[in-house]
């Protein structure tokens, strides 16, 4: 695709097209197996649109560290031929009001020009608080507005089966 003002030196790193397989993945074999529907969706999004099956709006990945994770969002990506790209949830979380917000945004923009796509966010516990620390204050402003344009962005998110994309989040927390 053809490169917009400032994104042309990053264009390789964040439409990045893995050759990872599923494979290469050891062990995972329950997880594996319940993201074939995902890589099949992927594969052939018509298909599916035709039967009337909606695409799904998120997937949450969770274990301990170094189970994988990140390989496995890698390895469905390489298998659907899909672009694939990754944030960290703390990336999100900055001191300036609305960047956060502002940063979902762009990575949606690219997650839309490159698909169909992979969108990873590791860590996503960063910015997804639980309803009664909002409550009580110990969660910032600005985290809350980054955590709702995240969901925002996911329930509009790419409901075609021309334009199609699947977000994938992270966690070490159960």
């Amino acid at each position: 695709r053809a490169g917009q003002g400032g994104e042309t030196g990053a264009m390789l790193e964040e439409g990045e097209r893995p050759t990872t397989r599923c494979e290469d993945v050891i062990g995972a074999t329950a997880a594996r197996e319940a993201l074939t529907f995902i890589r099949d969706w992927l594969q052939d999004p018509q298909q599916y649109a035709a039967a009337g099956i909606e695409p799904p709006q998120g997937i949450l990945l969770t274990g301990p560290p170094g189970t994988g994770k990140t390989m496995l969002a890698r390895a469905l990506a390489g298998e659907s031929d899909c672009a694939f790209l990754v944030e960290a949830a703390t990336n999100f979380v900055t001191k300036y009001q609305g960047s956060g917000p502002e940063n979902i945004r762009e990575l949606f923009a690219r997650a839309r020009r490159y698909a169909p796509s992979i969108v990873f966010i590791d860590e996503i516990d960063a910015i997804g608080a639980n309803r009664a620390e909002a409550r009580s204050g110990f969660v910032g402003h600005g985290e809350a507005m980054t955590l709702n344009q995240l969901l925002t962005e996911m329930d509009g998110f790419c409901k075609t089966a021309e334009r199609t994309a699947v977000v994938i989040a992270a966690t070490d927390q159960s």
